[in-house]
């Protein structure tokens, strides 16, 4: 796999996309959160058609409850970060979200808002509602396990996000088990696993965020500051060449994004 990596990352430097290297704004804790580098099929596609289609699959998180629009959810930041970062290649990031959903639901409709589109990546963000809605283990795992073979064979990558950090309401042994079953199913299916509740706490813990600006008043659904710190870190799955190197890459700093939170959080 990691020899697959090195010759995509060759075939980059021959038609002159910048290669993967550092991170970006929003930092993530030592240990936890990258490098990646476990997505051969997608960086060979890049480097081959200067192209890359990105669907998002999930619920409310991906949907971009809590935003002030839909261009400030996760994929869409995430879609703007990829272009700046790849600026010769045509970059495509699909909002399949739908708040409320469930991974059996998710896995309702991923021949027709997943599959039907082609992707080249995958990004499965699940969990939440599941544990709030007190799902089996064994429906989580089984349904999980079914969209990754599901998109296996349509010859798509996926990586699977994990639910979120809630600062403001107690951690419940239902959401526990649902991010264990996620990281199992990764683990035995071998995809790449995003820990998301580990790098929210970790931006609480740091003092980037308070709970009141890294969530909208429902302590449940994230803001735009916080959506795009997420952006970040995901992008992080195809990370770019240095800002030096890598036309058209903006990156925000870590006092721009307390003063976006600090705003919206005045608004609410």
């Amino acid at each position: 796999m990691r020899l697959l990596l090195v010759l995509s990352l060759m075939t980059l430097a021959l038609v002159g996309l910048p290669a993967p290297a550092g991170a970006a704004a929003c930092d993530a804790p030592s240990g936890v959160w990258g490098p990646f580098d476990s997505l051969p099929r997608t960086w060979a596609r890049l480097a081959a058609t200067r192209s890359l289609k990105i669907v998002a699959i999930g619920s409310s998180s991906t949907y971009g409850t809590g935003a002030t629009s839909r261009e400030h959810s996760y994929p869409a930041q995430l879609a703007r970060i990829l272009r700046g970062r790849f600026p010769q290649a045509k970059v495509e990031v699909i909002n399949a979200g739908i708040g409320g959903e469930t991974v059996m639901r998710n896995l309702a409709r991923f021949e027709h808002d997943v599959l039907a589109h082609h992707p080249d990546l995958v990004i499965w963000q699940v969990g939440t509602n599941d544990a709030f809605q007190k799902k089996t283990v064994q429906e989580v795992y089984a349904g999980i396990l079914a969209g990754i073979r599901q998109v296996r064979t349509a010859g798509a990558e996926l990586v699977l996000m994990e639910s979120q950090y809630f600062p403001e309401r107690p951690e419940t042994e239902a959401l526990s088990q649902a991010r264990a079953t996620i990281r199992q199913a990764a683990a035995d299916s071998g995809v790449q696993f995003l820990p998301r509740y580990a790098l929210m706490r970790h931006w609480i813990e740091t003092k980037l965020f308070s709970p009141e600006t890294m969530l909208v008043a429902d302590k449940i659904h994230m803001t735009d500051a916080s959506y795009q710190c997420l952006a970040e870190r995901v992008a992080d799955l195809l990370p770019a060449a240095p800002a030096s190197e890598a036309r058209g890459v903006t990156t925000a700093t870590t006092d721009d994004l307390k003063s976006s939170a600090n705003r919206q959080a005045a608004a609410n």
